[in-house]
Formats: C-alpha cells, sequence, structure tokens
C-alpha cells in the first residue's frame, strides 16, 4: 500500500475449518497425507476419505478497506465471524485463502493475556511491552509511568497470581497504553473493570482516536454507536451490511427484532397445532364489554413502584439553578490542596448532599441533588466557569451543567486569592442502574473559548440504584399515568375441549 492513506485492506479473505466425525479420523487424516507424501503412488495406504470431515466457512469472500484514522465496529451474532477476522487483521490467525495488508503496526487491546502469574507486576511489564514490540530502552524509560498508570501499588513486586482480575485487567491496560501502534483492536474489552478503569480507558481510546485506526467487536451497539463512525455486521461469515455506524447498527436491531418475533409466532403456531392434536379447538367471538376501566396513578403511587423519589414540584423558585459567592481566601487552604499541574488556579473541594444535608454517592433517579464546588483563583479569572458533568461507564456525557449556561450568562469574576463556592440544585434523572463518574471543571472564557484552570476527570464515582427497566440512557420521571379502557366490542378467544 506505500505511503497511502489506506491502513488495512482486505481482499477475498475466507476461514475454513474442519469439523471431524471423530477424533480418530482427524489424527488419521494428517498422518496419511503425510505418509502418501513421502511413498510412491503405488506404494501409497490408500484414498484419503474427505467425507470424514466437513467443512466450516467461518468467513466467506470478505473484501473491505479501512482508511488511517478511521474507527471501526464489527457487529453479529455469536458464530458469525466476527472474532475471526479481528484475528486474522491482527496476525494472530491465517486465512485459508485472500490476503490482508496492514500498514503500521497493530496491537489486540486484550488487558490480562500475556501475564504470566508466577511473575511479579514488575516483571510481566518488562516481558509484555517486549512482546509488544517496546525495545528494552524504551520499557526502562516508560516503566515509571506504567506502575503509576496501574495504580495496584506495593503490589507491582507481587506475583500476579496474588491479583484479583480487576488488578490483573489494570496492569494489562497499563501497558497497552504504553505502546506505540497505528492500529488498535479490542474484542469485547470494555466488559471488565470498576468505572474508573473504564473510564480511563475511554480516555485513553478517545485520544487514540485523534490519529489511529480502531477496530472493536462488540455485542453491545450502544457501545459501537458511542466508539465507532463506520459498522461491519457479519452473518454466517459474510459481509451482510457496511456502511455508517447509525444505519449498520439500526438495520441490524430491527433484524434482531424481526427474528424474535418471527420465532414467537412459530412458538405460538405449535401451541395451536398441538392443542388442535389434542382435541383443544380455538373459537373467536365478539362479545360486547358494557363496562369501562380507568386506571390513575399518582406520581407518588409511580414513585413507589419504580423506586425513585418524587420531585417537590409545590412552590417552585424561579432563582437560576446554580448561586455563587466569593469569600476571603483563607492562606491556609493553599496547603491541604494536592498538588496537580494547574493554570492560574485550582479546584480546592467539592461535596454531593441530598435534602438531608447527607454526603451522598449513592442515589436513586428523581432525588433531589446539591452538588458544590469550591475553586481559588491564583490569578484573576475574568469569566470564571465551574460546572460539572456526569459520565456513563462508557465515558457518554449524561447530564452537565455550569455556572454560566445556568445564570444566563452572568459573569463570575475572581480576583487571586479570592475563593468562589457554586452551588448546583437539581433534580437527579431516573439513569440506568450502575456507576457513573462525576468530573469537575474550571475554566476561564466562554462556552467556545474554556482554557483550563484545573479539572478533577474522576472527582466522584456514583453508584445509581434506580430499578426498573429503562429505555435509553436515561429514564423520565413521570408525574401521573392515566390508562382508560373504553366500552365496546372485545375479541375474546376461548378454548374447549372436544
Amino acid at each position: 500500500m506505500g505511503t497511502s492513506n489506506v491502513a488495512i485492506h482486505i481482499d477475498g479473505v475466507s476461514k475454513i475449518y474442519r469439523l471431524w466425525d471423530n477424533p480418530k479420523a482427524r489424527l488419521a487424516y494428517p498422518f496419511r497425507r503425510a505418509v502418501n507424501a513421502l511413498l510412491p503412488k503405488q506404494l501409497q495406504l490408500g484414498p484419503i476419505l474427505k467425507n470424514q470431515f466437513r467443512e466450516f466457512y467461518a468467513l466467506q469472500e470478505i473484501s473491505l478497506t479501512i482508511r488511517k484514522g478511521e474507527s471501526w465496529g464489527f457487529i453479529g451474532v455469536n458464530g458469525s465471524g466476527k472474532s475471526t477476522l479481528l484475528k486474522i487483521i491482527s496476525g494472530n490467525l491465517r486465512p485459508s485463502s485472500g490476503c490482508v495488508e496492514i500498514e503500521g503496526k497493530t496491537a489486540i487491546l486484550d488487558y490480562s493475556s500475556g501475564l504470566n502469574g508466577e511473575f511479579t507486576g514488575r516483571a510481566n511489564i518488562l516481558h509484555k511491552a517486549t512482546l509488544l514490540g517496546l525495545t528494552q530502552r524504551e520499557v526502562e524509560d516508560r516503566l515509571e509511568s506504567i506502575i503509576e498508570f496501574a495504580e495496584i501499588g506495593e503490589f507491582i513486586d507481587q506475583p500476579v497470581k496474588t491479583y484479583s482480575s480487576g488488578m490483573a485487567a489494570r496492569l494489562g491496560f497499563a501497558i497497552m497504553a504504553h505502546v506505540d501502534v497505528d492500529i488498535m483492536i479490542t474484542d469485547e474489552a470494555l466488559a471488565v473493570g470498576d468505572a474508573f478503569f473504564v473510564q480511563k480507558c475511554m480516555r485513553h481510546i478517545h485520544n487514540f482516536l485523534n490519529h489511529g485506526t480502531f477496530l472493536f467487536v462488540s455485542h453491545s451497539i450502544n457501545d459501537v454507536l458511542t466508539l465507532c463512525d463506520n459498522v461491519v455486521w457479519l452473518e454466517r461469515g459474510y459481509i451482510k451490511q457496511v456502511g455508517s455506524a447509525k444505519v449498520v447498527c439500526h438495520a441490524y436491531m430491527d433484524s434482531l427484532l424481526r427474528r424474535n418475533d418471527d420465532a414467537f409466532y412459530q412458538e405460538r403456531q405449535y401451541q395451536n397445532t398441538r392443542d388442535d392434536d389434542e382435541g383443544i379447538s380455538s373459537e373467536t367471538s365478539l362479545k360486547t364489554d358494557g363496562s369501562s376501566q380507568f386506571l390513575s396513578l399518582s406520581a407518588e403511587q409511580i414513585a413507589s413502584l419504580k423506586n425513585h423519589f418524587r420531585p417537590k414540584l409545590t412552590n417552585i423558585n424561579y432563582e437560576p439553578s446554580a448561586r455563587f459567592q466569593i469569600i476571603e481566601s483563607d492562606k491556609s487552604i493553599f496547603g491541604l490542596v494536592e498538588k496537580r499541574t494547574m493554570h492560574g488556579g485550582r479546584i480546592i473541594s467539592a461535596e454531593i448532599l441530598n435534602d438531608f444535608d447527607s454526603s451522598v454517592t449513592v442515589f436513586y433517579g428523581g432525588e433531589s441533588i446539591r452538588v458544590i464546588v469550591r475553586v481559588i483563583a491564583e490569578r484573576e479569572v475574568k469569566k470564571a466557569l465551574i460546572g460539572f458533568q456526569l459520565f456513563n461507564r462508557l465515558g457518554l456525557a449524561i447530564i452537565g451543567e455550569n455556572n454560566n449556561l445556568a445564570s444566563g450568562g452572568e459573569i463570575l469574576s475572581i480576583e487571586p486569592g479570592e475563593v468562589a463556592s457554586v452551588t448546583f440544585k437539581f433534580v437527579m434523572p431516573a439513569l440506568a442502574a450502575g456507576e457513573y463518574i462525576l468530573r469537575l471543571a474550571f475554566h476561564d472564557g466562554g462556552e467556545v473559548d474554556l482554557p483550563v484552570i484545573d479539572v478533577l476527570e474522576d472527582a466522584f464515582r456514583l453508584q445509581c440504584l434506580t430499578t426498573g427497566e429503562r429505555h435509553g440512557l436515561a429514564g423520565i420521571i413521570l408525574l401521573g399515568l392515566d390508562v382508560k379502557k373504553e366500552s365496546g366490542l372485545k375479541i375474546l378467544n376461548q378454548k374447549k375441549i372436544c
């Protein structure tokens, strides 16, 4: 491919596996081939029986071109060939036919593979990083950075077999994050680790997307839509559809829904046939229902059913949802803040409170929450912008707010040595149960021009305990529900025993 813009070119790739009738035939077949290759025709052991196995096409005539800097997702049901194709691209598996051309260095993002349980974490860094292409000098130069990234403390000098699965994943990813590659391949690698760890993975992947080529296999359509611009839908080894992530993912989901519907109706048809065989007949008749039914649920009743708090809507106060105040600086405050690389100020404290003034990291949808952020200016900040964002486990921003937006553009200026406190009052949306990360930021400027003063990427890890099904990233807080069934003709299915 030379200096072209193509990162991966796949031309007519097929992968065939032989499925043997029994283990004896599987062992005898290569033995017969090897012996017959050495003997003259008249002395050969006899014909090689091809009917002792059948060929299974894991991939069939796959052709695809991926350009540098693109992000591609691979979707399909189990057994469709997704992982097989990525193993061929990475060089870990040879195709039965066709060819793959790669421009650049490729690595599979597999957190814990290649780690030796008997070695310490430090020894595994030296071993795995070398296998991934780093020189000994490069490994030594990046060793401390890898250890710091892994965040496993003194366990770095303990055998990996004593690690939890999360610690092993942290170490494996830390090594991968320090290897220079042009093409990154990950196969369901985002399914492990706590929220902080996954957030760190996502930040690394998003940074990589700015310059590298990314290939991602997953059964989670939301993950694919979040990370990928283009998608390949594989089915039974063939490319079913290829195109933009939105179009292909929606087509794939529609296909799954139709498949589930077909299975449902086939099961119903089978049940009706069995009823007929057993002498049970189904008759349809029309009957007038002379009554009407009405169901009404209040916000409190819905809240109790869906396990969330009802927002307080009486005596609504139309003040800005963010209030700020400037207080004189406390000189001792500088000694209490962790040392970070700041740009003229810093975030000095933050807390999350409920209606009872209790600090919370666990919440339910519909709960009234206050996020309080305090910052200090070490230089003049003419237009301070202080805010927060709540991210899900994949780094997708769910909600966010800052004092400038909430106050309708009111300007907050902070003099050197002054401390500003911003309080955000809001009702937590009905999020899906799981872990979330709260990010805090302190900027100088407007919504477009945002010189960064300080950022805390993982300020809080929050746990949502909301139960019940959520359609989408967040559910709504229902204030009431009315269901009415009016009188009229009803279709009744009556079963009679013949």
